[in-house]
């Protein structure tokens, strides 16, 4: 059903604090303006229902001190409990930096050692691979046969 309505007339509507939009009832039960209210106003309302809350809860006959004091102790307590946090983190920060430091350098000697034991391999794979290489040459030309001769002779003498 599209309602019509007027222009220039007053209509009774429902204002969200928050919102640009305002909700046109029937039922007569606020009267209020579409557009948003003005940060003084805002301020004004605030500050009033501060008050209200404030003197409901902690001007109680008898009570308004007490509240007041657990209030002030609650706020210590949680800046003291923050100022532990944060102190905690930092300690885990350094101590996880001093974890990486320490895993870094280990990884770096890892490196050299493992660059050093390469380098010893290549080395007893080139002596093997030349000693290999001399007795196949050795044998090609009869160099044993020759040598033996020789020191068999050497031994005859």
């Amino acid at each position: 059903m599209k309602a019509r309505f007027r222009v220039n007339e007053t209509y009774n509507c429902r204002y969200t604090p928050g919102t640009s939009v305002a909700d046109i009832y029937s039922d007569d039960l606020f009267n209020c303006q579409a557009k948003d209210p003005s940060l003084v106003e805002m301020s004004r309302r605030f500050l009033h229902l501060f008050m209200k809350a404030f003197n409901s809860i902690y001007m109680e006959k008898g009570r308004g001190w007490r509240r007041i004091l657990e209030s002030a102790i609650g706020t210590l307590f949680g800046m003291l409990s923050s100022l532990f946090l944060v102190g905690t983190m930092k300690l885990l920060q350094r101590l996880r930096r001093a974890i990486t430091r320490s895993w870094d350098d280990w990884r770096l000697r890892a490196a050299v050692y493992k660059t050093r034991f390469r380098r010893v391999c290549i080395f007893v794979a080139y002596i093997s691979f030349m000693g290999w290489l001399t007795v196949q040459y050795s044998k090609f030309i009869g160099l044993r046969e020759f040598l033996i001769g020789s020191y068999i002779g050497e031994r005859r003498l």
